[in-house]
């Protein structure tokens, strides 16, 4: 199961509920994947105040390396992206478009794929470790 959804500009509320509405599916999902620290944190936090431990009961996984550590504590694996390259090369491509549409080209006649390193961490390449645990609720 895979699911995109807005996460941290929900309210505190709807968070925990669509947290709650995931867990007791019929396939609850294994791990969530969050897209920077912040939402982490956050994820870690309203996992504790439901009750559920991380990463006994479900693991959290994150997309960026946030200041000192390469994988956030409390997330057991992490996709480094290039994002000084992805801006550079996103920078060059609106450059050349531009050009294109100045010199009267269509700047759209073709997509261009472009694929940059990913760099993968794991919790046994982390130094420290930390784990969640709540009291679950009556």
């Amino acid at each position: 199961m895979t699911a995109l959804r807005s996460y941290t500009a929900l309210s505190e509320r709807d968070r925990r509920q669509l947290l709650s509405e995931l867990l007791r599916a019929p396939e609850p999902p294994t791990a969530l994947l969050c897209a920077h620290g912040f939402a982490v944190a956050t994820a870690a936090s309203d996992l504790a105040s439901l009750g559920i431990a991380v990463p006994d009961e479900i693991v959290l996984a994150g997309m960026d390396d946030a200041g000192p550590y390469d994988l956030l504590p409390l997330t057991s694996f992490a996709a480094r992206l290039p994002a000084r390259e992805i801006g550079g090369r996103a920078v060059e491509q609106l450059v050349t478009r531009i050009a294109e549409r100045t010199a009267g080209e269509d700047p759209y006649r073709s997509a261009e794929q472009i694929v940059l390193p990913v760099r993968i961490s794991t919790r046994e390449s982390l130094p420290v470790r930390l784990r969640t645990v709540a009291a679950r609720r009556p």
